[in-house]
C-alpha cells in the first residue's frame, strides 16, 4: 500500500490534497476492474465458452434460469425427450438437477 501511495504522490506533486488523489486512483482502479469483470461475464463471452465446450453445457443466471446452452446440450435434451406429435407439451418443461446449484458451486470451490 505504501508503494501505491508513494506512486500516487509522485504522479501528483503539485496537488495539495493527496487523500483525494488516492481516492480517485482507487476508484479508477475499481472501475477498470469492474469493466474487466463485466467483459468476462458478458453473454458474448459465455456463448464463446459454451461453443468451445465439446460436452453438453449450459449457463445459469443468478435466478437459476438457463441463459444459454450449446448444441451438445440441445442434442442431449432432444434425445431424452419422447417424440410427441405436437410441440405444445414442451413449453412447460423444466430442467431439474440432481444437485442443488449451491452444492455444485461448493464442490467446484473445493
Amino acid at each position: 500500500i505504501g508503494m501505491l501511495v508513494e506512486e500516487i504522490a509522485e504522479n501528483h506533486p503539485d496537488q495539495g490534497n493527496l487523500t483525494s488523489a488516492i481516492r480517485v486512483a482507487c476508484m479508477r482502479g475499481l472501475a477498470e476492474e469492474s469493466m474487466e469483470l463485466r467483459k468476462l461475464a458478458s453473454i458474448r463471452t459465455i456463448n464463446a465458452i459454451l461453443i468451445a465446450c465439446p460436452s453438453p453445457a449450459f449457463a445459469l443466471s443468478s435466478a437459476k434460469k438457463i441463459l444459454t446452452f450449446n448444441t451438445s446440450f440441445q442434442q442431449l435434451v432432444r434425445r431424452q425427450l419422447p417424440n410427441a406429435p405436437g410441440e405444445d407439451g414442451r413449453q412447460d418443461l423444466k430442467l431439474a438437477l440432481d444437485l442443488n446449484v449451491t452444492d455444485i458451486f461448493a464442490r467446484l470451490d473445493a
